[in-house]
Parts: structure tokens; sequence; C-alpha cells
């Protein structure tokens, strides 16, 4: 998973460890979003054109959900207490939103004009 060339491996750029990259590759691998090129200089590449995969779509898969209200933890509270309790609603809500805003994007929009990420991710940045 290193780079081409002079480039410095994927997992530096990124501050993520090998092992964590592999995790994550081969998780969206497993469910299309893309594909490995074996072989000497093998690499990832998108499973389909960027502009076709839903940000939204990827988040959603990796997250399936956001633990916005980690620190409300239902087991923790009595009945009575959560019930008068509005913020695991508005977290669960808000959630959503963050979703609904993802799912507006493409991989294509992230990494558009972001030319450090491209270097980093394609070999030959367009």
């Amino acid at each position: 998973m290193a780079g081409l060339g002079a480039r410095r491996p994927i997992p530096d750029c990124l501050g993520v460890s090998r092992s964590y990259l592999n995790r994550v590759a081969w998780e969206l691998g497993r469910v299309g979003f893309v594909e490995t090129v074996r072989g000497n200089g093998g690499r990832l590449r998108l499973a389909r054109p960027a502009t076709e995969i839903s940000a939204g779509a990827v988040a959603r898969y990796m997250e399936r959900t956001i633990p916005l209200a980690e620190c409300f933890p239902r087991r923790c509270r009595p009945m009575s207490e959560r019930a008068r309790l509005p913020i695991p609603g508005v977290l669960a809500e808000a959630e959503a939103a963050l979703f609904a805003v993802l799912h507006r994007y493409t991989v294509h929009d992230l990494v558009d004009r972001n030319w450090e990420l491209r270097a980093v991710l394609f070999a030959d940045p367009p």
C-alpha cells in the first residue's frame, strides 16, 4: 500500500497504522467500494467512478452509527431520568442530518480540488 516513486507510504501520509489501513481497505473491498490490483506494484483502486460513490454511503457503511450519544448510555440511567433527557433523541437527529449531508457528495467531490490528498490516494492524479 505504498505510494509510487518518491511518495511516502499511504499509512504514513494518513497517520494510521498499516494494519488499520489494511482492515479498512478489506472492508471497503468487501462491499464493492474498492478493488485490489494484485502483483508487482499492486494497489487499490475505486471499483466505480468517484462520481458514482456517495460519501454518505461509505461513511454509513464504515461507521454504521456515529457515537454521538455514547456519553448517555441507556443502561446507566434509570428509566424515569432517561424519559426527561431529550439529548439522545436530539443526537440521533443530528446523526441523521450528518449522513444526509454526506449523501449529497461523492468521493469525487471530496478530492476534486484537494491536490495533496489526490497525490496520496491516486497513482496518476488527473
